[in-house]
């Protein structure tokens, strides 16, 4: 009975790490999903990819959709890094991204 118990208690433990590693992967490639979404909005334009601070980043173009819209700048893990457009001022970051290549275009 006691080995039942601790076989039971190795297939939780071994489940729940290995569904960390999955989560962590999918953080990795959340970008990927992000594109599929941005690709079948009517307003997409294109992906570009640009490196910023050594990282490659990508800016999903929508054409400044609104006037006042803003449009983002993510890493592979879709955090914001940098934002364009909006009625504020520049941000820093777009004076430091240097263009890569063209992902995607509609």
């Amino acid at each position: 009975m006691n080995t039942h118990i601790k076989l039971i208690q190795l297939i939780c433990i071994v489940s729940l790490c290995s569904s960390c590693s999955k989560e962590s992967t999918s953080k990795d490639d959340c970008y990927l999903k992000a594109f599929e979404d941005f690709k079948v909005k009517k307003v997409s334009v294109k992906i570009e990819a640009y490196k910023l601070n050594g990282e490659t980043v990508y800016f999903m173009d929508d054409a400044a959709y609104t006037y006042d819209g803003y449009s983002y700048f993510i890493n592979k893990s879709c955090d914001t890094v940098c934002v364009r457009g909006g009625l504020k001022p520049a941000e820093p970051c777009l004076s430091t991204v240097v263009f890569e290549e063209l992902v995607w275009e509609k």
